[in-house]
């Protein structure tokens, strides 16, 4: 697996005296949360820490107790570490009556891929794919026909986005 494989699910927004990781979740992983075991932290340095997850309290945020408490020590800024998970586990805590969703998927633009989707959210109108590109910027492309000519079990197949790629 490479970096560019993994799935942003949240991002850290601080440390608790007790020790505790402070989440930001992403939409759609706030109620599957307490089935993680394992993330993958990344570094803005592009350095990756796997870690085991001993103990979650969901409030107003998401805090997480890991194993590894060396990896705290590492954490000179924690706004700087994105929190991610590996495409296989997010499939293993999607519930399989959970509609086809594009989460994890490839955004390919002109036969190339050029990035992956992160997320996605319902705006009342339609729902709007969230992709990360691989320079690590984000575009919002609506899931309408004008931008999304098809979607397969591994891509989303998009036209007409020249001008979010230009933002």
């Amino acid at each position: 697996m490479q970096l560019k494989d993994l799935i942003p699910i949240a991002r850290l927004t601080g440390l608790t005296d007790e020790g505790y990781l402070v989440l930001k979740t992403y939409k759609n992983f706030e109620d599957d949360f307490l089935k993680i075991q394992d993330l993958f932290l990344v570094f803005k340095d592009n350095r990756v820490r796997i870690v085991t997850l001993t103990d979650v309290k969901v409030s107003k945020a998401i805090h997480i107790k890991i194993k590894e408490i060396d990896v705290l020590e590492e954490m000179t800024n924690p706004d700087e570490v994105k929190v991610c998970m590996a495409p296989d586990d997010v499939d293993a805590i999607t519930d399989e009556d959970d509609e086809d969703t594009p989460l994890g998927k490839d955004a390919v633009f002109n036969e190339t891929v050029i990035g992956k989707v992160t997320d996605w959210f319902d705006n009342t109108a339609h729902d709007v794919l969230v992709i990360v590109l691989k320079n690590e910027s984000e575009i919002m492309v609506p899931d309408v026909d004008y931008y999304v000519v098809d979607e397969t079990e591994d891509t989303v197949i998009l036209q007409n986005i020249e001008s979010f790629l230009t933002l």
